[in-house]
């Protein structure tokens, strides 16, 4: 049986629209749940369906590849078996990469796609200087992990310890499962690695450029994001004067921007929201 990953429906199954969320790397679904049931109660005629990636939360057991392409056959299988139509795509970070190969695909059609916090560039290619990406040096740190551990605080303690800054450790921390002896991440490990070397291998503004504009694509940066360095807000600027995006800052905000400023986002979102009669 082909895989389907695992879904949560916020809202009405008999809403009139559909959004749809993809999470970034080593999160899950339940990372926006408080944002989506905060938009369903304001934009009732609205849903959101919150998916959980390849590999991450309930989505346990697909089989290879791990690509990019492989990540956005299984939403397209997932939105066929739900048998409506997506009308509105958000991918946050490593999401946001999924959802341009989705629109490059060309399967859905949604109205609008969000990119939140999601930087087009290129990674930097295989060597040295893509070990130094912060999400390989947090990968290579839950490797290293004796798994399973006691407890969640001594496992973010100890990739505090590998130079994860705390934050980032408490929130890895929360994505443990009980096991026999302990708590372990679910993260296939190698498996990931494939993930994230095919999300930094994916040039999201050559997809960009490939679409000419005939797709409505936003991207929200956090003014406060690190994802974002100089050279990348000229090359968002640029793809705004080619109107090939339609950009917006977020004060206040870094890379988590439905948890740093929930009330500014729905804000942005809004007049989208506002259902044509």
């Amino acid at each position: 049986m082909d895989f389907l990953p695992a879904y949560e429906l916020v809202g009405h199954e008999e809403a009139r629209r559909e959004a749809w969320i993809l999470h970034g790397v080593f999160g899950a679904r339940r990372n926006w749940w408080s944002f989506a049931r905060e938009l369903v109660r304001r934009f009732p005629t609205w849903s959101v369906v919150l998916v959980d990636l390849r590999h991450h939360g309930g989505s346990q057991g697909a089989s290879p590849p791990d690509d990019l392409n492989a990540v956005a056959e299984d939403v397209e299988r997932l939105a066929l078996a739900r048998g409506r139509p997506v009308d509105m795509l958000v991918g946050h970070s490593f999401g946001g990469k999924v959802a341009l190969k989705l629109l490059q695909r060309g399967r859905l059609s949604p109205r609008e796609t969000w990119l939140m916090d999601a930087n087009p560039n290129l990674g930097p290619p295989q060597g040295p200087l893509r070990e130094l990406q912060p999400a390989a040096r947090v990968l290579a740190a839950i490797a290293r992990l004796p798994q399973p551990m006691d407890s969640r605080g001594l496992a973010a303690g100890a990739l505090e310890a590998q130079g994860v800054d705390q934050l980032t450790a408490r929130w890895l921390a929360t994505s443990l499962v009980r096991v026999e002896g302990g708590y372990a991440f679910p993260f296939p490990i190698p498996r990931l690695r494939e993930m994230l070397d095919s999300y930094w291998d994916f040039d999201g503004w050559g997809c960009l450029r490939g679409l000419g504009g005939r797709e409505c694509v936003h991207l929200v940066m956090g003014d406060e994001s690190k994802h974002f360095d100089a050279p990348a807000r000229v090359a968002v600027e640029n793809a705004v004067a080619n109107k090939y995006l339609i950009s917006h800052g977020l004060a206040g905000a870094g890379h988590w921007v439905q948890a740093d400023q929930p009330d500014l986002l729905l804000q942005l979102l809004a007049p989208s929201l506002v259902l044509d009669p």
